[in-house]
């Protein structure tokens, strides 16, 4: 949904359409739009230039109602089209609706964007052509990457020792049984708290207590959130991502009510404290791609950059 929103806002404030100077751009996603009906439908597509939302709301309208018709389009663009596989809503579109217009003469161009168009690992040279293949075929496209500039300057490779993390340490020990505590008082389910608490415990032992600190009060709730709205694109997952969103609701109640993480010591684990000097080093003229090996580490490290390099 924010990545709709946001494509959405960069359509009304840098497309043309003409010699009109603005143009109208819906934002369609959520459950609102889910439950649009055809007269709803058809005014959208009479007041608007461009629609802008969920792949899922995009499939209930072609495929399940019939309530649109890809016909109607000029140009159909799919952002991040690397998930257009298996039940995603992407490939049902593709293979219930694209061919049709196809045999009829009446397509839409087709414009799919990806950094990378393989999921997961890949098996070798052979498996990405094959993967690329199913894609352009999904698609009815052939893939173009652009020419990127060599980087200036040469590289450098720079080996750092540090002593590894394995265990939590004891001082934060009580404050992962209280974090324990407080999924289970939310109701969360077995399964998910163990997923959660797993997390947590990776997460200390890579980056340290400071951004468990903020995994408890910020990033838990937003990864969650992120996951639900993710298999929103996938009817089959449709119940356990509003089963995601009600833990979300209680997991908030409980931090409201007091629950936070805020009693748990400043510390960085070695391996951090290693990538800050690093950072330092450079001061503000840095820039760069930081890769990490789980989601969950992604907003807490950057909050702990954002603060050693005075951002926040």
């Amino acid at each position: 949904r924010a990545l709709a929103e946001q494509q959405a806002k960069y359509c009304m404030e840098h497309m043309m359409i003409g010699d009109a100077k603005e143009i109208n751009v819906a934002t369609l996603c959520g459950q609102h739009s889910g439950d649009f009906t055809a007269e709803d439908w058809k005014l959208c597509m009479e007041t608007a230039d461009v629609l802008v939302g969920t792949a899922e709301v995009f499939r209930r309208a072609l495929v399940d109602k019939g309530h649109i018709r890809v016909s109607d389009f000029s140009l159909l663009i799919f952002d991040e089209c690397h998930r257009a596989s298996g039940g995603h809503a992407m490939a049902q579109i593709c293979t219930d609706v694209l061919p049709w217009t196809k045999k009829e003469g009446n397509a839409p161009r087709v414009l799919g964007l990806t950094a990378s168009f393989v999921v997961g690992a890949s098996k070798g040279s052979s498996d990405l052509r094959i993967k690329k293949e199913q894609l352009e075929k999904l698609m009815n496209a052939s893939m173009f990457v652009p020419k990127v500039p060599d980087p200036e300057g040469s590289l450098l490779i720079r080996k750092i020792k540090y002593q590894a993390t394995t265990a939590v340490p004891e001082s934060l020990k009580p404050h992962l049984d209280k974090l324990e505590g407080l999924l289970i008082r939310a109701g969360i389910g077995r399964k998910m708290k163990n997923r959660l608490l797993q997390d947590a415990k990776k997460l200390i032992c890579e980056l340290g207590g400071t951004a468990f600190r903020f995994y408890w009060n910020v990033a838990m709730l937003k990864q969650l959130k992120d996951k639900a709205e993710a298999l929103v694109a996938y009817p089959a997952a449709a119940p356990k991502a509003r089963a995601i969103l009600h833990y979300v609701d209680l997991l908030k109640k409980e931090i409201r009510h007091g629950k936070k993480g805020n009693g748990i010591p400043d510390s960085n684990s070695n391996k951090l404290e290693e990538l800050l000097a690093i950072l330092k080093e450079r001061e503000r003229n840095v820039k760069g791609i930081v890769f990490v090996q789980q989601c969950a580490e992604v907003f807490p490290l950057a909050a702990v950059i954002n603060k050693h390099l005075g951002y926040d």
